[in-house]
């Protein structure tokens, strides 16, 4: 196991949570699973590049990848700095939304105080 794969991987999570472009049920799913869902949502490959490039064989093959740590933090900044809105939301639909509702704009889902009133 990298110390600095599983870092950057746990960086990207994050980034991808606070985004609100993690597809649910993602602790589940493989890096690659998680990344094709990403991919399909926002047209973002470069967490594709990052995972098959830099985290599969650091973390997993426990070798040398094809980017560096350095390069690998890179794509993570530069997703950071823009990464596009999914193409649908995640959760929910306009049409699901009271009259006064709007969805958040960060993660496109029904606002937050429903989603427990929702789950019960």
């Amino acid at each position: 196991m990298n110390a600095s794969a599983s870092e950057l991987w746990l960086r990207l999570l994050d980034l991808l949570g606070e985004r609100g472009v993690l597809p649910a049920g993602y602790e589940t799913l493989t890096p690659a699973e998680l990344v094709a869902a990403v991919v399909s949502s926002t047209g973002d490959a470069r967490v594709s590049a990052f995972v098959q490039d830099y985290y599969y064989p650091r973390h997993f093959g426990g070798c040398a990848s094809a980017i560096s740590d350095e390069e690998a933090g890179r794509i993570i900044d530069g997703i950071e700095a823009q990464l596009p809105q999914p193409t649908f939301p995640r959760a929910g639909r306009a049409s699901d939304l009271r009259p006064g509702e709007h969805p958040c704009s960060l993660c496109l889902r029904r606002p937050a105080e429903r989603q427990n009133e929702e789950n019960r």
